[in-house]
């Protein structure tokens, strides 16, 4: 791996075990499915996860 390059798993595993929030995209307003992305029931793939990179 390059030293440039960006943490890919540390971010979703510091999500998973509950240490930090999980991100939902901006583009997704329904309430309840956002619930259902903060509780881990979906996972959002990164790539349609523009939040990921900031």
């Amino acid at each position: 791996m390059a030293v440039t390059a960006p943490p890919v798993v540390l971010p979703g595993l510091l999500a998973g075990i509950g240490v930090t929030e999980r991100r939902v995209p901006a583009w997704i307003t329904d309430p309840n499915l956002i619930a259902d992305i903060v509780a881990g029931h979906i996972d959002i793939p990164d790539e349609f996860n523009p939040q990921e990179g900031e």
